[in-house]
């Protein structure tokens, strides 16, 4: 019978154990743009999550997009030119905040694509005008909504955004799994910015909830772990709007990181939510602005999705995100200064394949708190819950002694 009695408290031991580790596990301009550097990108991986919700990915200075114009635009003088420079050119243009340029580049590489339909002898030169037509109305429709937003974000004036919303629906008609499914949330970007808030009885706090369904269910207040995109099919929420933040704009929006605190907290993770929020608290200290004229920068939207997060935990990852912001900046001025230096000598990632053969790492991230610590409430209930389940074993024990030391009554055969 002791035996018997063991087996409760192990299986409970073990369950304990496994919730310990697999909560460890669970922690672990908003727009996109088509260029060589994107379809690298993608071949190679993305950063990890935490590396992209801080900062610790490539972001190049303009001096190399200005060296690959300086290299590039004599090439579209010779044709016929392949079609993917004219991306290279009008992404290069869009980073250094040219935006006609850019969307000028986008006209030219319209009239290519014109010539190659019209022109059945340059078939030999096996081209797919269909992906080249998307790219071409994926970075169109990015480069109005940037010089929108480089113009001052006129809302008297948005024809800008009405074009971005027209090209980007059409790059997702033909395409709309590309970049992850990115163009979707980029499209609710524009359709939030452009929705008249003021007629809508339903506050819209992110562009998630112009998503139908969405705002009604979270009445304005996401529930912890309620998987509402999932079951609205945009399961692939937090891979689209990280996508934005190392191949668009993103990084430096208050929308996309605030749509990633309601989106993690919605997938059950309030950690990484956490985070999303510290960073969309150190843009507002940067001064940066929503695209939203209507977003409450100094409001109560901090807390959304944190109340369950204990005190302790939160704190500890407020330092986290302190030292791995300063890591990654570190990081980045450190990459970005050895580019720099590179292309001063003549040499470019695009032609020389040794570009990074001399660059060392010579810092690294701190470790996100939950992967290395268990939470003190966690473990105190473990505890609690162990000893409680020892302590009713030893009475159940003794109990069972003192059954066996009692006489059996006396017989009356």
């Amino acid at each position: 019978m002791s035996r018997l009695l063991k087996i409760p408290v192990t299986l409970i031991a073990a369950t304990w154990i496994a919730m310990l580790l697999s909560s460890q596990g669970s922690t672990n301009r908003a727009e996109c743009l088509w260029d060589r550097d994107t379809l690298r990108d993608e071949a190679l991986g993305r950063p990890g999550t935490l590396e992209i919700l801080t900062g610790r990915f490539d972001r190049q200075p303009a001096e190399f997009y200005q060296d690959r114009l300086a290299r590039t635009l004599p090439l579209l003088s010779s044709p016929p030119t392949p079609l993917n420079l004219f991306d290279d050119c009008g992404v290069a243009y869009d980073r250094i905040h040219e935006g006609t340029e850019a969307i000028n580049m986008m006209d030219r590489k319209l009239r290519e694509m014109d010539s190659f339909r019209a022109n059945p002898a340059r078939a030999e030169e096996h081209v797919d005008l269909d992906d080249h037509t998307y790219r071409y109305l994926a970075n169109l429709g990015t480069f109005h909504i940037h010089r929108w937003v480089d113009n001052g974000r006129n809302m008297a004036d948005t024809s800008d955004l009405s074009l971005a919303r027209e090209y980007i629906t059409k790059a997702i008609e033909i395409n709309p799994d590309a970049h992850f499914g990115r163009e979707r949330y980029q499209l609710l970007a524009v359709e939030w910015v452009l929705h008249d808030h003021q007629a809508d009885p339903i506050e819209r706090p992110t562009f998630l909830h112009m998503i139908p369904g969405f705002a009604e269910r979270t009445s304005d207040q996401i529930r912890y772990n309620a998987h509402i995109l999932e079951d609205l099919g945009y399961e692939d929420v937090i891979e689209g709007l990280t996508g934005i933040v190392t191949m668009g704009a993103g990084w430096e929006s208050i929308d996309v990181f605030y749509a990633l605190a309601w989106a993690f907290t919605d997938r059950g993770d309030s950690a990484l939510a956490k985070v999303c929020l510290l960073r969309v608290a150190e843009l507002i200290d940067e001064e940066k602005r929503s695209l939203s004229p209507h977003f409450a920068h100094g409001g109560n939207w901090f807390s959304v999705g944190l109340d369950w997060l204990p005190r302790a935990e939160s704190r500890n990852i407020e330092i986290y995100f302190e030292l791995a912001r300063m890591e990654s900046d570190m990081w980045q001025t450190q990459r970005q200064n050895y580019t720099i230096q590179q292309i001063r000598t003549g040499t470019h990632p695009d032609t020389d394949s040794g570009f990074w053969s001399s660059w060392q790492e010579t810092t690294s991230p701190p470790e996100f708190p939950s992967a290395s610590l268990l939470s003190g409430r966690i473990i105190s209930i473990f505890i609690i819950f162990i000893l409680g389940g020892a302590t009713s074993l030893i009475v159940l024990r003794g109990l069972m002694k003192t059954v066996r030391r009692v006489p059996p009554p006396p017989s009356t055969a």
